[in-house]
């Protein structure tokens, strides 16, 4: 059995490759077929266009609060969204997701890492892109093998700072 996973802190940000991944959760996109729908790997693949989403849970169950920061557009403190490390056993896999949930956050920048614990938390996706879908809006890394310690880091501009999940 795999171990799951858990938070990070944004320190490093170096360019992993690939382009940003980023949509509502549309799981429409057509599956890879192999196993667990990523043909023997899952490295870098997409959690909904390889069907990976479908069994995927949060690790522990945490979801690690984004807050705004004094001057936002959502004020002070004001809860923006999460990031979460999220796991799929069919794919053996882990990935991390931020979900945005405040309207006021739409077109702001959203930013998600995904860290491996080994090698001093090296960064092994990194993307940002605007959220212009409708509220809740989702953004996630490829997918990494499952059998090392990660965390999921995640910063929406105007966020006081960036949160991590615990190392899992």
């Amino acid at each position: 059995m795999k171990k799951l996973l858990m938070p990070i802190t944004m320190l490093t940000l170096a360019a992993c490759g690939g382009a940003p991944t980023e949509g509502t959760d549309d799981t429409t996109g057509a599956v890879e077929q192999g196993a667990g729908g990523c043909n023997g790997s899952c490295v870098n693949k997409s959690p909904i266009t390889t069907g990976c989403d479908n069994d995927a849970v949060s690790v522990y169950n945490q979801k690690a609060p984004i807050y705004g920061a004094a001057g936002s557009a959502a004020g002070s403190g004001a809860y923006l969204g999460y990031v979460e490390l999220r796991w799929s056993a069919s794919c053996q896999a882990n990935w991390a997701r931020v979900v945005v949930t405040n309207s006021a956050m739409r077109g702001k920048s959203v930013e998600v890492v995904l860290q491996e614990y080994n090698y001093g938390g090296r960064v092994l996706e990194w993307f940002t892109v605007p959220s212009n879908a409708p509220i809740p809006y989702y953004i996630w890394t490829g997918m990494w093998d499952g059998q090392v310690d990660m965390r999921g880091c995640g910063w929406i501009e105007w966020a006081n700072q960036a949160n991590c999940t615990n190392w899992g």
